[in-house]
Order: structure tokens, then C-alpha cells, then sequence
């Protein structure tokens, strides 16, 4: 059977040192050890390690350590990858001042990725969001992709 294909953005791994959100916390533990058991192929992309440099110290170490007990793929961000957060932005799924989401949601489209796992459900783990990827996918002649919080991965 094939593995899921999952693009995972800088919350998810950031709830791995949230404790003070319970639920997100306990999930994202859970989540994690199967990502450790190898039980998905995960993606990260450059982003995700942008962001995580922009932490403070100690928590980026932190973050960083994560990372390092996990296999992933790295994603490289493209002209095609910018390209289509562009679009993203441009169709009014996305608003301008989310453009890193675009380029989360944009890597993970065209690196074909089958979810891509997010606590950020303000702009990206909700309904009117994955209508709108959806269309861009179609439209641009992209595979399906779904964006979710861990919780309903698991």
C-alpha cells in the first residue's frame, strides 16, 4: 500500500512545543510518532526551514531537533512552485498577506503531495480554502490536494 504523501507546514511542527494547547499538543505528539515509525512520506520545503530560523532560541533548537528525528523530502521552491502561490493570491483564495501560506500550499501541489497538514485553520485548514485550492488545481491542471489540521488526519 502507498504511503500518504504529506506536506507538513511550520505549525505542525511547532505544536510539538506548545504544551499549553492541550488538544493541538496531543495530537501533534501522536501524529509525530507515527511520522517517526515511518508510516508517511513527508514533505517540508524551504519555508518551513525559513520560518523555523525566524524562532527564538531555545524553541528553534527545539524545533530543529524535531526535524532531525524524521525522514522527509525536501521541496525546492521553484518559478512553478512561486508561479502557482501567485495564482493562489491572484484568485482570492488566499489574501495577499497570507503569501507564505500560498507557498506551503503551492510546493505541496506541485510536488504532489496528497495533504498538507496545518494548525493555521484561520487560513488554510478550512472549507472555503480547500474549495478554493481545488479550483486552482483543476483549473491549472493539478492533482487534488486537501489541507488539514493533524487531528483529522489521524
Amino acid at each position: 500500500m502507498r504511503k500518504l504523501k504529506i506536506y507538513l507546514d511550520t505549525s505542525v511542527i511547532s505544536h510539538l512545543e506548545q504544551p499549553e494547547k492541550s488538544t493541538e499538543f496531543e495530537y501533534t505528539k501522536f501524529f509525530w510518532c507515527k511520522v517517526k515509525q515511518g508510516k508517511y512520506n513527508i514533505c517540508l520545503s524551504e519555508a518551513v526551514f525559513d520560518e523555523l530560523l525566524k524562532c527564538n532560541e531555545p524553541k528553534r533548537k527545539l524545533l530543529v531537533n524535531h526535524i532531525a528525528e524524521i525522514k522527509y523530502s525536501e521541496i525546492e521552491l521553484t518559478e512553478e512552485v512561486y508561479t502557482l502561490a501567485n495564482i493562489i493570491i491572484n484568485q482570492g483564495v488566499l489574501p495577499s498577506k497570507s503569501r507564505l501560506d500560498s507557498i506551503h500550499i503551492a510546493a505541496a501541489i506541485v510536488s504532489q503531495c496528497d495533504y498538507v497538514l496545518s494548525w493555521n485553520m484561520k487560513h488554510m485548514a478550512n472549507i472555503t480554502t480547500n474549495n478554493g485550492i481545488r479550483v486552482v488545481t483543476l483549473k491549472e491542471n493539478y492533482g487534488n490536494i486537501q489541507i488539514l489540521p493533524p487531528s483529522m488526519l489521524i
